[in-house]
């Protein structure tokens, strides 16, 4: 997505020069921040730029501070090689621009052939944003202590106050790219007093004088990051880790029979059905997973009638990636439909559409149910408690 601003011409003039000065030595220029966006506000708005070189040089970090500075409007530049783009080693306002890329939301002014963009997944963006998150909240609240009032202070608020939103909003599966997006969105999303960032902006402009008013909303969310907001920082933490190309994961599903039938999943464009269930979360029992996992699907409550079984799966999956999977079956009950039914679930803003079947056990082969090793457990009526160990796509996602 082209976006064009009132800093597009000179963004492309900052990038020609910087072309021209490091040669084949810039892998990588993009901007990033509301520069990126198609809300800009002149003598207020900086510019912030990733620059990727091929080898860390002093001089050619000095070349690009020079260009830079001869600019009135403030530039700010981070800077990689090669190397640590390419490993990731890259923070979490990286990472997130990366992402926006990759979702065609904004697009890279300039990438060599030469480098390679890894994919970045949104349990890896999440995961930064929510360690960066702990760390500045604790250092936003500590800013008003003893606070010194003055426009540069008053500045810092509330460019803080905007960043901190926005990992929230990140951390919830929205993607905001502007001040008009963070403020709107974060009032929607957490039922918060939305800011008038504007009125704070053009008077700023205008007089050269931040408004007070920003200090007392900033106290308050101050307060309200302490008192209200733990539950949707440390929401969905699953347990689910990448290192290079290996996966782990720690899962769950729920076995509901009646009778002769088992309830089972239909997802839209997924080629299987499958059981009910999701990943754990971090400090969270298998039995607690399986009721909350449940509940948000359906939004109905269960019962744990038995542990079903335990499986340890070892598999690549289509994305080529090898998979180190532990699955933790139980079999519940509760007050479900005895009809089919069909639930709409949101997850990280997209749309799920549930189609929840019952199946007779010895029509689920040719229902391409998975895991298909507990079929013949079912025909046999078999509840008996079993641990397994599956290797190379025993059991598929």
């Amino acid at each position: 997505m082209e976006i064009v601003n009132e800093y597009s011409p000179l963004i492309e003039e900052v990038y020609k020069e910087i072309r021209k000065a490091l040669k084949s030595k810039i892998v990588f220029f993009n901007v990033i921040g509301s520069a990126s966006s198609n809300e800009v506000f002149a003598n207020w708005s900086d510019i912030d730029l990733i620059i990727v070189i091929n080898k860390y040089d002093l001089n050619l970090i000095n070349t690009i501070q020079d260009i830079v500075s001869r600019y009135q409007v403030k530039i700010g530049t981070t800077i990689y090689t090669k190397k640590e783009f390419e490993n990731k080693l890259i923070d979490p306002k990286t990472y997130y621009y990366l992402y926006l890329v990759q979702k065609k939301i904004i697009k890279n002014h300039y990438c060599s052939n030469k480098l390679t963009l890894n994919q970045i997944s949104f349990s890896e963006l999440r995961n930064n944003y929510i360690i960066w998150l702990n760390e500045h909240i604790h250092a936003y609240k500590r800013s008003f202590i003893s606070l010194d009032i003055n426009n540069t202070s008053k500045r810092n608020i509330f460019k803080n106050t905007y960043l901190i939103m926005k990992a929230l909003l990140v951390i919830n599966g929205y993607t905001p790219n502007n001040y008009k997006e963070v403020f709107t969105l974060f009032s929607k999303e957490f039922n918060y007093p939305k800011y008038n960032y504007k009125k704070l902006i053009n008077n700023a402009i205008k007089t050269g004088e931040i408004e007070d008013n920003i200090v007392i909303y900033g106290k308050k969310f101050a307060e309200y990051l302490s008192n209200d907001i733990t539950s949707r920082v440390n929401k969905d933490e699953a347990i689910k880790i990448t290192s290079g190309n290996k996966i782990f994961k720690y899962r769950v599903s729920a076995i509901v029979i009646k009778q002769d039938k088992i309830l089972v999943d239909f997802i839209k464009d997924f080629p299987y059905c499958n059981l009910i269930g999701g990943y754990v979360n971090l400090y969270e029992s298998s039995s607690d997973a399986i009721i909350r996992e449940f509940k948000e699907e359906t939004n109905i409550d269960i019962n744990i009638k038995n542990l079903f079984g335990i499986v340890e799966n070892f598999f690549t999956n289509n994305k080529k990636q090898q998979v180190h999977e532990i699955s933790v079956f139980y079999l519940v009950d509760g007050n479900i439909p005895t009809n089919d039914f069909i639930i709409n679930e949101i997850e990280q803003r997209n749309n799920i559409n549930h189609n929840y079947k019952w199946i007779k056990f010895s029509a689920l082969k040719e229902n391409n149910f998975k895991p298909n090793f507990i079929i013949d457990k079912l025909l046999q009526n078999d509840h008996s408690f079993f641990h397994q160990v599956f290797n190379d796509n025993d059991i598929n996602e």
